[in-house]
C-alpha cells in the first residue's frame, strides 16, 4: 500500500478484506482522519490532502472528492488532526518541498464547513512545531491545546488577516 490508500472491511478481523484502493504518491507514511462521511489522507511524500467520500463504502464504493494542494510551503504532511467540534483540520510537518533549507512545514489550518472541499484558513511556515493535540480541560468545556505557542498562532492569523481564522482559547 505504499502507492495509495486501502480501505479495509474489518467487521470480522480474521477475514479482513480490502474494499477499495485509491492511488496516491509513493510513501510509507500516511496519516488518515475522518470527519462526517469523509476521510482525509496526507503523506510525507507530498500530494496535498486527498479527500475521500465514504458515504457508500458499505457497498464497496469510495470516491475521491478532492485533492487540496493549497496552503503552506509544501504538499507533504507529517501530522494531521481534526477538531470535530469546531470543524477545523490541521496539518503540519513534512519537510519535502520548498520550505527553505529543509525546514519542516509549519501549521496549516483548513475549515471543514464544506467537508468535501476543505478551505484554507491560515498557513504559516514560520510556526515550526508539528504536533496538534486536543483535550478536554475543566468543566467549563473543551479547550484546545496546540503544541505551538498561542502568540505564534495569533501572529499567523494577523499576517493573513483572515476572518475565518479559528480562535484558540487560552490554556
Amino acid at each position: 500500500l505504499s502507492n495509495g490508500t486501502g480501505f479495509v472491511e474489518v467487521t470480522d478481523p480474521g477475514n479482513a478484506t480490502i474494499v477499495d484502493f485509491e492511488g496516491g504518491v509513493v510513501s510509507l507514511w500516511r496519516g488518515i482522519k475522518t470527519y462526517s462521511t469523509y476521510a482525509y489522507v496526507v503523506s510525507e511524500g507530498g500530494g496535498g490532502i486527498q479527500v475521500f467520500n465514504l458515504a457508500n463504502i458499505d457497498s464497496g464504493t469510495v470516491t475521491l472528492a478532492a485533492t487540496i494542494t493549497t496552503g503552506g510551503c509544501t504538499t507533504a504532511t507529517h501530522t494531521l488532526a481534526i477538531d470535530e467540534t469546531s470543524g477545523f483540520l490541521y496539518r503540519a510537518g513534512g519537510s519535502s518541498g520548498p520550505c527553505g533549507g529543509g525546514t519542516p512545514q509549519g501549521i496549516v489550518i483548513y475549515s471543514l464547513a464544506n467537508p468535501a472541499s476543505p478551505a484554507l484558513v491560515v498557513g504559516d511556515p514560520v510556526v515550526e512545531q508539528s504536533q496538534v493535540s486536543f483535550g478536554h480541560i475543566s468543566q467549563e468545556g473543551v479547550k484546545y491545546n496546540l503544541a505551538v505557542s498561542q502568540e505564534d498562532v495569533r501572529a499567523a492569523n494577523r499576517r493573513l488577516d483572515h476572518e475565518e481564522a479559528p480562535t484558540i482559547p487560552e490554556a
